[in-house]
């Protein structure tokens, strides 16, 4: 991070007590007599060991522990929070490259660990602690070359300019006009860049949501009729599980462009290699559950009913193979930057838009949670079949309890997992079916 000047306050308006602060930031209302005051008491210096630093947004950096706090620390109820980390980070002995940036402010648990000499940012300490950082695709960020990048130009584009400099560097004293017209190019690039992204004019916070603002990816997907999104949204929600909003919030992130083809390849190539190991898994499970089916059909004496829910279970488990491999070839074969340009053009306007795009990028796991569900009721169906002719039959009836306890904790986990990912209420679910309003409505 670099280091600009610290804007220290003016040592005759840091007379008042640093209570009122605290006051303003617990809350309480003050009065007019108190805003000079309140100002004037946040005004003084950075604590000790902390340095504050103002442009182009104020942050306060702990030198001893190497900690980055972007909230007010001249705050008692700041500076109380972050002591603990900065003792905490104060034990790592965190080498001079390295800060523990408080992202996510003070109250958060979560951390964010930079390594400038890396140039690679992430929550997972070990990961960028040390020597060369190889693998960033669990956790971790790319600060230069990553599609979170926001600097004018990307890794592989500054080495370029490095070596034409280098390389016009060793010629003969004739190149430098030359080499003075692109450093000039690339000095005006950078502040048209910067001057783009309006750098240094607003706060953090309006600058952040300025920049959340110009990355927004533009949607030129064609707006759908009123009946077309109910029959998606049917459609998607019923026999499919909600299996294909998954892989529409995957096509939407491939398809972000932020201001760096390095960006938006690397998006792309991250798509298709998790498409390709989904389906990968999705046909070996496809495959042991067709094999698991076949031998169900292979006992004599099972009923109609277990025997037509096995034969769906096969169909089922063949479709989601023969539709997994023929996605794997395809998307294997096409990882490349120019293939994604018409594939991204062709998901985005055919008739049902991206939405129709994931639903058939959905087939080989939806097809897979279709044959589980029809090899369960053919299993459950051989079980139960002599109940009706012995009610009093003791080893049915606890096959059947098993099987509502099994399905039972297998609903919990499905729900529990498939919610965890959003932010929940910590009212349950049976809590807001029941709500009424607590205060008289008026008539």
């Amino acid at each position: 991070m670099p280091e600009y000047p610290t804007v220290h306050g003016n040592p005759d308006l840091t007379n008042a007590p640093s209570k009122q602060a605290d006051r303003v930031a617990e809350g309480e209302c003050i009065g007019e007599d108190d805003a000079y005051v309140t100002i004037s008491s946040l005004s003084k210096a950075a604590p000790e060991d902390w340095t504050m630093y103002t442009h182009p947004l104020q942050y306060f950096r702990h030198k001893p522990s190497g900690v980055i706090v972007d909230e007010d620390i001249r705050i008692s109820a700041n500076a109380e929070k972050v002591a603990d980390f900065c003792a905490e980070c104060g034990q790592l002995n965190l080498p001079d490259y390295m800060e523990a940036h408080m992202a996510y402010g003070v109250d958060a648990s979560v951390r964010l660990y930079v390594n400038h000499k890396q140039c690679v940012a992430g929550y997972i300490l070990e990961k960028f602690h040390g020597g060369a950082i190889k693998d960033l695709s669990v956790d971790g960020h790319h600060l230069i070359d990553g599609s979170h990048s926001i600097a004018p130009f990307s890794k592989a584009e500054c080495e370029q300019l490095l070596e034409i400099l280098q390389r016009e560097k060793e010629n003969d004293s004739t190149a430098l006009p030359s080499v003075s017209s692109l450093v000039a190019w690339i000095l005006k690039d950078v502040y048209s860049f910067r001057t783009g992204q309006r750098y240094g004019q607003l706060t953090w916070t309006e600058l952040r949501a300025y920049r959340r603002a110009i990355y927004q990816p533009v949607d030129f997907t064609p707006k759908e009729s009123l009946v077309k999104k109910l029959f998606l949204t049917v459609v998607i929600n019923g026999p499919f599980f909600a299996i294909p909003q998954t892989y529409l919030a995957h096509i939407k992130r491939a398809s972000e462009f932020r201001g760096h083809l390095a960006g938006l390849r690397q998006n792309w190539e991250s798509y298709t290699e998790g498409l390709v190991r989904e389906y990968s898994d999705f046909i070996l499970i496809a495959t042991v559950l067709l094999s698991s089916t076949v031998g169900m059909l292979t006992i004599n004496d099972v009923d109609d009913i277990a025997r037509t829910a096995a034969m769906l279970a096969a169909f089922a488990s063949l479709g989601s193979i023969t539709v997994g491999v023929f996605f794997v070839w395809r998307h294997q074969r096409n990882t490349h930057m120019p293939s994604s340009f018409s594939y991204l053009h062709n998901a985005r306007n055919n008739p049902f838009g991206l939405s129709e795009h994931a639903i058939l990028l959905s087939l080989p796991p939806v097809l897979l949670v279709w044959s589980i569900i029809a090899f369960t009721a053919s299993v459950l169906a051989y079980a139960l079949q002599d109940i009706l002719r012995w009610p009093t039959l003791v080893p049915q009836w606890i096959v059947l309890t098993s099987f509502v306890i099994v399905l039972v904790g297998v609903m919990i986990g499905v729900y529990t997992f498939s919610t965890i990912w959003s932010w929940q209420s910590r009212e349950t679910w049976w809590r807001r079916l029941l709500w009424w309003p607590t205060e008289p409505v008026a008539v």
